[in-house]
């Protein structure tokens, strides 16, 4: 990777064998002494908490920094950047430091946290590992967004460790029925018990189930998902996957809410047991253009062959919007800001553990397990 350092507000500290913390530190005092003697222009430098981020490449790496920015306003932070290069030397690295400074509003001071950035080879993961610990301020909540295709991984469980909450996504993932796996595994590992985790995709569907949420409020839309015998979850495909995260886990949320208990599947469709019914789920692919892979665009409960609740996507991509058999006006809600930043700044105010996430998350390997 070349990275253009000036671009990005970034100092370089350290190019060559292994990892120098001590360089890095020295130069992180050196650089607020700087900014506290020149006088230009207030800033407020905030420490909440500590964020470790992985990318295995330098894939989205732009999209990340602007991240970054929007995650300080809410969350000032220091943020240690650890980004894999295999085309780098056999045990040699980069570091950079910055001052990431933002303004809240027009006449705001502006806001700093502080970045740290490794570029390292794949064969300095342990030293990596080592320059985290020490550089991590001990009294603070420690975070790690996990921007890796796989959670399978030895240095993912490590860094683990090393946090109070773990962030994944899944989007990332092309392999899903690994990574809901890897995740449901870590969920249950005892040594890991205190790690609190989450995954993005969860996040996107937010409004999604808050939808359904509310149709279930009124009488027509619980007799609506009460009495449907057939539930239909549409979303646009990843290249070579039957599913996508984002149904797989709205599915799953409805088994695990709703006490469905998967019986066998049927053909292209899954039989679930609901005490006093079965219930047929399909998840259906919908090719449309324009529309981001793997995201959902519909959701049909059915008692007959007309759906009796239909929640889908605008034509926009901007709303999700309700119909309810017999009712002439539909209910729209906007859908949240899936920006990367908007996402992790939600994320990064919790750090209790989100049991209806991880039951979805349980009930979704099921279901993938018999696709």
């Amino acid at each position: 990777m070349v990275l253009d350092d000036a671009r990005y507000g970034l100092w370089p500290i350290h190019e060559g064998p292994g990892l120098n913390v001590a360089a890095v530190e020295n130069a992180l005092r050196s650089l607020w002494t700087e900014h506290a003697t020149n006088g230009e222009e207030a800033l407020l430098r905030g420490r909440a908490l500590n964020l470790i981020v992985w990318m295995e490449d330098e894939a989205g790496f732009d999209e990340t920094q602007a991240a970054l920015d929007e995650i300080i306003i809410a969350h000032p932070c220091r943020a240690l950047f650890l980004l894999i290069n295999s085309d780098a030397p056999s045990r040699t690295a980069r570091a950079y430091i910055a001052a990431r400074c933002v303004r809240a509003e027009a006449r705001s001071p502006r806001l700093c946290g502080e970045q740290i950035l490794f570029i390292a080879n794949p064969d300095l993961q342990a030293e990596l590992l080592s320059a985290v610990a020490v550089l991590l301020y001990s009294d603070l909540p420690t975070f790690l967004w996990w921007k890796g295709a796989s959670c399978d991984d030895e240095i993912f469980y490590k860094l683990c460790e090393l946090s109070d909450r773990a962030i994944v996504d899944s989007s990332l993932s092309r392999k899903l029925h690994d990574q809901f796996r890897s995740l449901d595994r870590l969920l249950r590992d005892k040594t890991l018990d205190e790690v609190v985790l989450s995954d993005l995709e969860w996040a996107r569907i937010n409004e999604w189930r808050a939808t359904l949420a509310e149709s279930y409020d009124t009488l027509s839309g619980r007799a609506a998902i009460r009495y449907a015998r057939t539930v239909s979850i549409e979303h646009t495909p990843f290249k070579g996957e039957r599913s996508s995260p984002q149904a797989l886990l709205f599915a799953g949320w409805l088994a695990s809410r709703l006490k469905w208990r998967l019986i066998t599947p049927t053909g292209p469709s899954l039989l679930f047991d609901a005490d006093d019914r079965r219930i047929e789920l399909r998840l259906r692919q919908n090719e449309a253009q324009g529309i981001e892979p793997g995201r959902l665009t519909a959701v049909e409960f059915m008692a007959g062959a007309e759906p009796s609740l239909r929640i889908s996507l605008s034509e926009s991509g901007g709303h999700i919007e309700t119909r309810i058999s017999g009712r002439k006006s539909n209910h729209v809600a906007r859908c949240d800001d899936r920006s990367e930043g908007c996402l992790m700044r939600r994320e990064l105010e919790e750090l209790g553990r989100d049991h209806v996430y991880e039951q979805a998350l349980s009930s979704a390997l099921e279901i993938l397990e018999t696709l």
